[in-house]
């Protein structure tokens, strides 16, 4: 008969099993997890278990009486008093001193492949709090005998703490977590690498340091509308500084300081919440810029919004006023109402070489308070040569080349050239002077009326009573000035042949022209035939040269 005698923390239970070789008795005295030996400074228990026991015989008579002996014990742990699942075994050689024996689970080897996982993981496992059960198979006389039942394994008393734990220490015995003012209080840093449930609906007065939160995601509900959140809205009471990072609105991967997505339409308002607006756009290749309305305006300039210098505007009719904030032109430079604007533009051009180059200064100069010379009159400026080529000049406009104060309608200093290729020459003079001239011919064919065939800038009027101071009343014709001269000019006139006639008319070399009368509106001519008496009809040509 084998018998089991079993005592395990604060339970106590006899249970028998027989054997035929031998009766055995066994008394296992508080089992529990402590040091079982001196050992280095860890942040962990000993993996162990403390097990005693006794071993009698069936009379009661303890194994080896007289001096200790070596038995042979295979120790396991099973899910169930009978039967159930091995959890652990080991194997160890036990010395037994009058029945009494003391082991350390833990300390021995395996047996015969079966597992043996540490005890902590089959004992104190978060998972499963099942109940375990200690069996032992002891070798007697080379006989392998299980003692049964196997033993419960129970906690002691004060174990019981161990389901409410009210604080937990640090391996130096300072305290880390503990339960107070119905919270939990955790002294130190505190590194979650699985997932923080909940919604956080009691998690206030937050303060984490910059530098605590290394990774991770917070929820926008836990997040003050201070804190940039993922989604929602933001309100920022301070400024907000990007050091040497990237901004995306609408995109995760930002390439720029400022990135936008890879979309057209609309980018950024300036002023406007919805609809028109003043802001930047993009369309199809373009780049827009634009105002809300056509009467509003795209200004640049200077300074600040309150106080700008105003360089250029972009009307919303599409007018540009460069220092006009009025442009009423496609473009409009300068103003004649604001002090110090100027009407200059620059046109310069450079070969591809480099080799030739020109620029040329078009517009109207800005002189201060001094309206001399080229001064607000419009020029036409070669900057590689002294002086100005081309000037209109202001109140008269008077055209000057070569001068800038011309006191002609065209005063040019140098020669002129005209003709297809420049072969002839403008006369010149120190007098201003006035040419008229013209061809006239007279239909003889019926009632004699003058024509002009050729010239302008006069009128002909065929006279029939006219007073010549000889003979009484004679034929003559008066050419009438469109302009008046200034003088009485000098007019000279040519008999010429009637071409106009048909057939046409040729008059003979007896007639001869001689001018009666002459003043600053009007000059009369007559005709005269050698070998008659009186005057007559005939076409004419004249000129008339006189002060304007």
């Amino acid at each position: 008969m084998i018998s089991i005698l079993a005592h395990f923390t604060s339970s106590c239970r006899r249970c028998r099993a027989t054997h035929p070789l031998a009766g055995l008795t066994a008394l296992t005295l508080l089992g529990s997890l402590h040091l079982a030996h001196a050992q280095s400074s860890t942040n962990a228990p000993p993996d162990r278990l403390s097990y005693q026991g006794y071993l009698a015989d069936a009379n009661g008579d303890p194994l080896a009486p007289l001096a200790p002996g070596n038995f042979t014990i295979v120790f396991r742990i099973w899910t169930a008093p009978n039967g159930g699942s091995r959890l652990w075994s080991e194997q160890q050689v036990v010395t037994v001193d009058k029945g009494n024996f003391s082991v350390v689970l833990g300390e021995g080897t395996p047996y015969l492949g079966e597992g043996r996982p540490s005890l902590s993981s089959v004992l104190a496992s978060q998972s499963d709090a099942s109940e375990r059960y200690i069996g032992i198979n002891v070798t007697v006389g080379g006989t392998a005998t299980e003692i049964l039942p196997r033993l419960r394994l129970l906690p002691t008393p004060y174990a019981f703490l161990s389901t409410s734990a009210r604080q937990l220490t640090s391996a130096t015995g300072g305290t880390v977590v503990t339960h107070a003012n119905n919270r939990v209080e955790v002294t130190g840093h505190l590194q979650v690498n699985g997932i923080v449930s909940g919604n956080g609906s009691g998690l206030t007065q937050l303060n984490v340091p910059a530098n605590a939160v290394t990774s991770g995601t917070f929820a926008d509900a836990r997040i003050p509308t201070s804190v940039a959140r993922r989604s929602g809205g933001n309100t920022f009471t301070e400024n907000q500084v990007l050091s040497n990072g990237r901004l995306g609105i609408g995109t995760a991967v930002p390439g720029f300081p400022l990135s936008f997505p890879d979309t057209l339409g609309d980018k950024i308002s300036l002023y406007g919440q919805s609809g028109n607006h003043f802001g930047f756009g993009i369309a199809p290749s373009t780049l827009q810029i634009h105002a809300n309305a056509s009467n509003s305006d795209i200004a640049f300039g200077y300074g600040n919004s309150a106080n700008m210098t105003e360089t250029m505007r972009i009307k919303g009719s599409g007018n540009v006023g460069i220092g006009n904030p009025n442009p009423v032109k496609r473009l409009h430079i300068g103003s004649d109402t604001t002090p110090g604007s100027e009407g200059m533009i620059r046109l310069g051009s450079t070969s591809p070489g480099g080799v030739a180059s020109r620029s040329w200064d078009v517009g109207v100069p800005q002189g201060g308070n001094s309206a001399d010379g080229i001064n607000y009159s419009f020029v036409i400026d070669d900057t590689f040569l002294p002086g100005t080529e081309f000037m209109v000049k202001w109140g008269t406009g008077n055209v000057g080349i070569g001068t800038t104060n011309p006191v002609a309608k065209l005063d040019v200093r140098g020669d002129i050239k005209m003709g297809d290729a420049g072969q002839f020459s403008a006369a010149a003079g120190e007098e201003s002077l006035r040419v008229v001239r013209g061809k006239v011919w007279v239909e003889l064919s019926g009632p004699p009326v003058p024509r002009i065939s050729s010239g302008s800038g006069f009128t002909v009027t065929r006279l029939t009573t006219y007073n010549n101071n000889i003979g009484g009343n004679a034929l003559a014709y008066r050419i009438n000035f469109s302009t008046p001269f200034a003088d009485p000019p000098a007019v000279t006139v040519t008999v010429t042949h009637d071409t106009g006639q048909s057939p046409p008319r040729y008059i003979g070399y007896h007639y001869v022209a001689k001018v009666e009368e002459t003043t600053t509106t009007f000059a009369v001519v007559s005709f005269y035939n050698t070998n008659a008496t009186g005057t007559h009809d005939s076409p004419f040509s004249f000129i008339a040269v006189g002060a304007r």
